[in-house]
């Protein structure tokens, strides 16, 4: 892999992988879900607030709490657009049309699941890279 970048095939693979993991209530990694978002674990910790003690990272439950939302949200993102990586650009990249700034990345970084959860079900929303 080049540049820091997943192959396509493969980030739908982990994606169905972490949502296997999530249903079976296994503890998910913060790195894993990094790969999924081209992000780095440590972005991941400090979205989820409140986490100081770096080794008890993956049980912390704010931090599974977010993790899970992600991984639900990115999983109906995919179902929704057909495409990981259209799911993915959409959850770090997609405005609400009222011109509120924020990401669905940092709704769930302020604990509003049902709002990134509204603004990708929003009638018409057909988002595409631009």
């Amino acid at each position: 892999m080049r540049e820091g970048k997943t192959p396509l095939a493969l980030k739908a693979r982990l994606l169905a992988d972490l949502v296997r993991a999530m249903e079976a209530g296994h503890v998910l990694q913060a790195s894993t879900v990094a790969v999924l978002l081209g992000r780095t674990a440590h972005e991941l910790v400090n979205q989820s607030a409140g986490i100081t003690n770096m080794q008890d990272r993956s049980v912390d439950e704010r931090l599974q709490s977010h993790l899970r939302n992600v991984v639900a949200v990115l999983s109906v993102a995919d179902s929704h657009f057909g495409d990981i990586l259209q799911a993915v650009h959409w959850y770090l990249a997609d405005r609400p049309a009222d011109g509120a700034q924020e990401t669905p990345e940092a709704m769930l970084a302020a604990g509003r699941l049902e709002d990134a959860y509204r603004l990708l079900l929003r009638p018409g929303n057909s988002f595409s890279q631009t």
